[in-house]
């Protein structure tokens, strides 16, 4: 499982854009016992490819 911090950095976009992600469901997440969120890795990995993907498409256009 992944940080919250993690995602943001790979993603290049900031903690507060990764929590929305959790929050609308395009990332699989949990709270642990302190109340922070843990990114499902296989989530994460699969919205970062997707990412790579529409950027490299819009940058054809």
């Amino acid at each position: 499982m992944y940080t919250v911090k993690q995602v943001a950095a790979w993603a290049k976009v900031s903690s507060g854009t990764v929590v929305r992600w959790i929050h609308d469901g395009k990332l699989r997440a949990r709270k642990n016992n302190n109340g922070k969120w843990r990114i499902y890795k296989l989530s994460s990995k699969a919205l970062l490819k997707s990412r790579k993907k529409n950027k490299s498409t819009s940058k054809k256009k």
